[in-house]
Formats: C-alpha cells, structure tokens, sequence
C-alpha cells in the first residue's frame, strides 16, 4: 500500500511540475501526451491543487497575477470574430 501512495504523489508532483514548466495552464490533451492518466488530474481538482478552467483546459492552482494585472478568460472556441485590418471587414465563424 505504501508503495502505491508514493507512486501516486509521484505523479502528482509531475503534473504541478508540468503545468509550471509550461506556464501555468495545459489541456488534457496535453497531459495525455505526457501519460499522465486523468484520474490523476482528477484527484488534483478534487484537491484544489490544480483548476478546471473549462472541460479540457486546466490551470496551476497557485498561480498568482500582480495585483494590478487583471485576468479573465473568454471562451472563444465558438466565437464569431469580425475583422477589418487592413481588409473589408469580414466575418468568421469558428465551431
């Protein structure tokens, strides 16, 4: 049992390491690409050591911002993004 638990924090510190080494924020995606399983990501959700910041896109819970740095996320995957520079203005719908 001992065993287990060790490999279990193990893992864990390789994910907080991971998200640190690449600023803060991963995909699932990306943790599968490093075989991290997500029933490791999971119990560090459920921990508060890591945030879901949306389905697939989750965030290094002790990153900290300025204070005077104000940060917001804009879900943008379905976005309809209007452009006109240095063209007409054109729409494009993203799904």
């Amino acid at each position: 049992m001992y065993h287990i638990d060790m490999e279990k924090e193990k893992a864990k510190k390789s994910i907080i390491e991971f998200l640190k080494n690449h600023g803060g924020y991963a995909r699932m995606k990306d943790f599968k690409e490093e075989a991290f399983r997500p029933s490791d990501i999971k119990r560090l959700v459920d921990e508060g050591k890591i945030d879901k910041i949306k389905a697939g896109l989750y965030r290094a819970a002790e990153l900290e911002f300025p204070a005077d740095v104000g940060i917001g996320f804009v879900d943008v995957s379905k976005a309809i993004i209007l452009y006109s520079w240095p063209e007409p203005v054109r729409s494009r719908r993203t799904i």
